[in-house]
């Protein structure tokens, strides 16, 4: 008898153990699965990591857990250890159309993009009318030569699905505003965003790293915003939100940037200098602020300084964006300092671009008298010509 009822204590008590393993293995679940992974990155992905260790999960659950904690990693910045955790979950579970989605953009954040569109293209073969999936393709081609076919189609498709895709409309406000040079289309986008609730625009989940300030959502809109302003040359209103978001965030360089480009166009050229330098002390591999410095030596008639920074600039890292900007202030410096050989080379480098300067120089030159072509026209001979004809004139093409 007192075997049997000791017998019966060790089952009762294994039971117990078992049975309190289970409840423990539930509530790790459970929390990881509801902690934020974006406001709390750093808390969920402990809590999943936790839930991961316990033994006898299935696959499927697994794989969310996997999941979970890659998303988490990825809002704590943490992309490599994320794309581990997304592999796995993918491997586990084939179905899991979520960490397609997140594995896009963990690829596109360490510039693996066509495994990115990959991921994206599997995921819209599966699920076409996924707002995110279509939002996600058009930031992905938003920055290439097939903007306008790609880009904003999928976009505005994004948004009949879910007119609060907030991160889709502000994609498409900065495409009217920087492509489509639409800026009235643009405020309008912009505006429906800032329009939404604190709540609403809290709940918006953007990538941002983890160890440098950051605008809030509506503060980042807000700064985007800004470029839409001067678009239209309303540079009061544009400055006045400058000088709000710089007193709001004194060590984000992106507002420094902005309000220098204001300057610019107000040709404040002292201030504009002063702003481009404090967005890279903040930003110091920002390469727009490094156009917008040589620009501004320049006109202050610096012209030793804007040829030692360009220099400097054009021999570290440099985005191919920035560097015809570069080049072409670099040119018209040299021309100034009556290096008309080095100044032709600056100027034919910058156009093999394909940016907009061609034009603008051609613009010049027949406002000099040195070419009788269209402004749009091919570099050529006769172009060519007129250049080297300008750059040795020094009332020519004075910026």
């Amino acid at each position: 008898m007192c075997l049997y009822h000791f017998a019966c204590r060790v089952a009762l008590a294994v039971g117990l153990f078992a049975g309190g393993s289970a409840f423990a293995a539930d509530d790790d679940i459970q929390k990881c699965k509801s902690l934020d992974r974006y406001h709390d990155a750093m808390a969920a992905f402990y809590a999943c990591d936790k839930a991961l260790n316990h033994e006898n999960l299935t696959e499927t659950e697994r794989a969310e857990l996997l999941l979970a904690r890659g998303e988490a990693a990825y809002f704590a910045g943490r992309v490599d250890m994320s794309l581990i955790d997304l592999d796995l979950a993918l491997t586990l579970n084939p179905e899991l159309k979520a960490a397609y989605y997140r594995r896009a953009w963990a690829r596109m954040r360490t510039n693996h993009y066509p495994e990115a569109l990959q991921d994206l293209t599997f995921l819209l073969s599966e699920e076409p009318d996924n707002a995110d999936a279509l939002y996600a393709i058009g930031y992905f081609y938003k920055d290439t030569a097939e903007w306008k076919s790609k880009a904003i189609p999928a976009l505005k498709r994004a948004l009949e699905l879910d007119p609060n895709h907030h991160l889709a409309r502000l994609n498409l406000a900065s495409l009217y505003t920087h492509k489509q040079r639409e800026f009235d289309a643009g405020l309008m986008e912009f505006d429906k965003i800032l329009s939404a609730s604190d709540e609403a625009l809290r709940k918006v989940r953007i990538f941002r790293d983890p160890v440098r300030p950051y605008f809030d959502f509506r503060d980042r809109v807000r700064n985007d915003r800004i470029a839409a302003l001067v678009g239209k040359a309303d540079y009061d209103a544009a400055l006045a939100e400058a000088d709000s978001l710089i007193a709001r965030y004194p060590g984000i360089g992106d507002s420094y940037l902005m309000r220098a480009y204001i300057y610019q166009r107000l040709r404040k050229f002292t201030e504009a200098l002063a702003d481009a330098r404090m967005a890279s002390k903040f930003e110091p591999n920002g390469d727009d602020q490094k156009a917008v410095e040589i620009e501004a030596l320049y006109q202050l008639q610096r012209y030793n300084d804007a040829l030692t920074r360009a220099n400097e600039m054009l021999n570290q890292p440099i985005t191919v964006a920035t560097v015809p900007k570069i080049l072409f202030w670099r040119a018209f410096t040299k021309k100034q300092l009556h290096l008309h050989e080095e100044a032709l080379q600056d100027f034919e480098q910058s156009f093999s671009f394909k940016s907009w300067h061609l034009s603008a120089v051609l613009t010049q030159l027949r406002q000099s008298g040195y070419y009788d072509g269209d402004v749009m026209d091919p570099y050529s001979e006769k172009a060519r010509n007129g250049l080297q004809a300008c750059i040795l004139d020094p009332e020519c093409a004075k910026r």
